[in-house]
C-alpha cells in the first residue's frame, strides 16, 4: 500500500498544482491523460535519480513497502520534484523565449545528420567510455601488460620478444606510467584515445570522402558496439591496432583516388604503426599491399613503382623485428596456450561482436550487392515517366569504380585475414583467438558505413541502421557498464581487507592460473606469489605466513585437512570477493 500512494499521490499533486499555476483548462479525458503522462515521467525520473545518483539497483515498489524509511525519503524527494515542475515550467514560459527556425527545404533527416548535432552525438557516446575508465580491475593479460611496463624499454622489448606480441603499444602504456604513475585510469585512458582519434577522423576526413551518414555509422560501432565497448578501455593494443588499420585502409583509398607522395607515406607509416602494434595486424596490411600491387599490374589503377616502392620501405621498416617474428612463429608452434579454432561463421559474427541478428545480416547483404551492382554500372537507377523510379540492368559497360575496387581490397584482408589464421592454426597448431581480428574489423565497420552511404534514399537508411545498432548495443553497454562497476568495487574491498594484511615476508599461494601468473602480483607487488596444485599441496616452511587465495565458492576440506597434516591452520579472511576478473575468497595459514 505504501507504494502505490508513493508512487501515485506525487503525480497527482503535480497535476493539480500544473493546472492552477499555469492556468491550463482541461477537460476529463485530457486531466486523465495528463496524469498517465506524468505518472510514468515523474517516476521514470525519479529512478534514473536513484540509479545514476544513489547507485540503487533494487526492485522499487518492493523496497517501498519492506522499508518505511527508505519511502519517506522517496515521498519527500518526489514531492519536492512533483511541486517544483509545474513552477519551473511557469517561470519557463514566461521568462524565456524559444525560437526555432527551420529550413523548409530541409526535413528531419537533413537536420539528423548536420555536423553539430553529429558532433553532440559523438561526444555523448564517447562520454560513454570515458565514464568507464575510473576502474582498477584487470584481468591476466592486462596485469601482464602492466607488470612488463614497469621495467625499463630495453627490458620491455626483450619481454615481449619472448611474448607473441610487438612492442609499440608497450611504448605507449610505459609513457603513460611515465607520466601518471601507477593509475587505473591512465592505463584505461591509453586504450580509449585511439577511440577518439577515430571519432575525429570519422568527422573530419571520412565525413567529406564519404558523408554524414557514414560518418555516423562509423562512430556509433566505434564507441558503442560490444567489442569496441571492451577494446576502448581494456589495457591491450588491440584498439590501437584497429585505429592503425583503418588509416592504412583509409590511405589506400586516397591512392586509388589521387596518387601523391604523401598519401604513399602515410600508407606505409600507419601499416608499420599496425605491424608494430599487433602480429594480426601485419596480416591484415599485408593483403592491403597485395590489392596495391594486383591493381598496379593488372588494372594499371595505380603506379607499379609507386606500389612496388612502399612496398620495399614497409619490408625495410619492419625487418628489425622479423627475425623475432621467425623466433616467435618457432616457439608457439612447440607449444601455445590455445587449444580450440574459430570457425568462419564464428568470426564473420564476430566482425560486429555477434550482436547482429540474421535478418540484420540478410539486409547489409541486399544493400552491399546493390551497392556493388551499382558502381560497376550493371545497375543504374533514375527517374523515368511521371515519376516512376526507373532501374535498368546492363552488363555492356560494366567497371569496377575506385570505391569498389577499394571496397574489394578491405574485404579481401577481412576474409584473408580469417581465412589465413584458421588455414595456419589447422597446419601446424592452433594460434588464433576471435579477438585477434578486432584491428580488422574495423574495415568491416568502414564498408558497411560506406555501402549505406552510396544508396539511394541513403538517410533514411542510415537512420534505420543507427537507431537498430542504438537498440542493440545500448542495453549490452549499460548490462557491462553496471557488471564492471560492481566488480572493480568488490576489488576495492578485497583489497582494503587484504593489502595491509599481508606482510612483506608472506607468500601468496593460488591455484588459479592467471592470478599466480600476472594478476596477484600486480596487486601484491612486495610479495612472493606461488602457483599450487590444492589436490597436492607442497610442504609449508614452519615460521611463514601464507594467503591462499582459490576460486570463491571452492570447496577447501581436503585442503584444511593436508594443511592439518603439516601443522597450519587455515582462516578465511575474505570470501566473495573480486581480483582481476575472479571471484576469489582469500584464507591466511599460518603454523600451530
Amino acid at each position: 500500500m505504501i507504494g502505490i500512494i508513493s508512487l501515485l499521490i506525487p503525480p497527482f499533486v503535480c497535476v493539480c498544482i500544473r493546472e492552477k499555476i499555469v492556468q491550463k483548462e482541461e477537460t476529463a479525458l485530457g486531466r486523465m491523460l495528463h496524469y498517465a503522462i506524468s505518472l510514468l515521467a515523474h517516476n521514470f525520473v525519479m529512478m534514473l535519480i536513484l540509479c545514476y545518483g544513489f547507485d540503487s539497483r533494487d526492485n522499487l515498489f518492493g523496497k517501498l513497502n519492506q522499508y518505511n524509511e527508505f519511502a519517506l525519503k522517496y515521498m519527500s524527494l518526489s514531492m519536492v520534484l512533483a511541486v517544483a515542475e509545474p513552477f519551473a515550467e511557469r517561470f519557463v514560459r514566461k521568462k524565456v523565449a524559444v525560437t526555432v527556425k527551420w529550413n523548409r527545404r530541409a526535413g528531419l533527416l537533413d537536420f539528423i545528420f548536420r555536423k553539430r548535432v553529429v558532433g553532440i552525438y559523438a561526444a555523448v557516446l564517447f562520454l560513454l567510455n570515458l565514464a568507464r575508465i575510473f576502474d582498477n580491475n584487470f584481468w591476466g593479460d592486462e596485469a601482464y601488460s602492466l607488470n612488463l611496463i614497469q621495467r625499463t624499454v630495453p627490458e620491455i622489448i626483450k619481454g615481449t620478444a619472448s611474448d607473441v606480441h610487438p612492442p609499440l603499444y608497450y611504448m605507449f602504456l610505459r609513457l603513460a606510467y611515465l607520466l601518471f604513475g601507477n593509475q587505473g585510469w591512465a592505463y584505461h585512458l591509453v586504450s580509449l584515445i585511439p577511440c577518439g582519434i577515430i571519432i575525429l577522423f570519422a568527422m573530419t576526413a571520412f565525413w567529406k570522402k564519404f558523408g554524414a551518414e557514414a560518418a555516423a555509422i562509423l562512430i556509433t560501432l566505434a564507441c558503442l558496439s560490444g567489442n569496441a565497448v571492451a577494446y576502448n578501455m581494456e589495457v591491450r593494443m588491440y584498439s590501437w591496432g584497429a585505429l592503425f588499420v583503418l588509416l592504412c585502409f583509409y590511405e589506400l583509398y586516397c591512392i586509388l583516388q589521387r596518387e601523391r607522395i604523401l598519401h604513399y607515406a602515410l600508407f606505409v607509416a600507419s601499416s608499420l604503426a599496425a605491424a608494430y602494434t599487433h602480429y594480426y595486424c601485419l596480416l591484415s596490411v599485408a593483403f592491403f599491399y597485395a590489392a596495391l600491387l594486383f591493381l598496379a599490374l593488372f588494372r594499371r589503377r595505380v603506379s607499379l613503382a609507386k606500389a612496388m616502392a612502399s612496398s620495399l620501405c614497409m619490408a625495410a621498416g619492419y625487418l628489425p623485428w622479423f627475425v623475432v617474428l621467425l623466433k616467435t612463429m618457432e616457439r608457439i608452434e612447440g607449444n601455445y596456450w590455445i587449444t580450440t579454432i574459430p570457425t568462419v561463421k564464428e568470426s564473420l559474427r564476430y566482425l560486429f561482436s555477434n550482436q547482429f541478428k540474421p535478418a540484420a545480416w540478410g539486409a547489409l547483404l541486399l544493400g552491399g550487392g546493390t551497392v556493388v551492382l551499382y558502381e560497376t554500372g550493371v545497375l543504374r537507377i533514375g527517374r523515368g515517366h511521371e515519376g516512376k523510379i526507373s532501374l535498368c540492368f546492363s552488363a555492356e559497360d560494366a567497371k569496377a569504380s575506385g570505391v569498389l575496387l577499394w571496397m574489394a581490397a578491405g574485404a579481401a584482408s577481412i576474409l584473408g585475414t580469417i581465412l589465413a589464421a584458421i588455414v595456419v592454426s589447422n597446419a601446424i597448431r592452433p594460434f588464433y583467438v576471435l579477438r585477434y581480428i578486432y584491428p580488422v574489423s574495423v574495415v568491416a565497420w568502414a564498408i558497411l558505413a560506406v555501402i549505406v552511404s552510396r544508396l539511394r534514399g541513403k538517410r533514411l537508411y542510415a537512420v534505420l541502421l543507427l537507431a537498430y545498432m542504438l537498440a542493440v548495443f545500448t542495453p549490452a553497454y549499460m548490462s557491462r557498464y553496471r557488471g564492471d562497476r560492481a566488480a572493480n568495487e568488490r576489488l576495492q574491498e578485497t583489497l582494503a581487507a587484504t593489502v595491509e594484511e599481508i606482510g612483506a615476508e608472506d607468500i601468496i599461494l593460488t591455484n588459479i592460473s592467471h592470478m599466480g601468473w600476472t594478476i596477484a602480483p600486480y596487486y601484491y607487488p612486495e610479495n612472493t606469489v606461488k602457483s599450487i596444485d590444492l589436490s597436492a599441496l607442497p610442504d609449508l616452511e614452519k615460521g611463514v605466513v601464507y594467503w591462499l587465495i582459490v576460486k570463491d565458492g571452492q570447496e577447501m576440506e581436503g585442503v584444511r585437512e593436508a594443511l592439518g597434516e603439516q601443522g597450519f591452520s587455515s582462516q578465511k579472511v575474505f570470501e566473495r570477493g573480486n581480483l582481476g576478473t575472479h571471484p576469489v575468497t582469500i584464507y591466511r595459514i599460518a603454523d600451530f
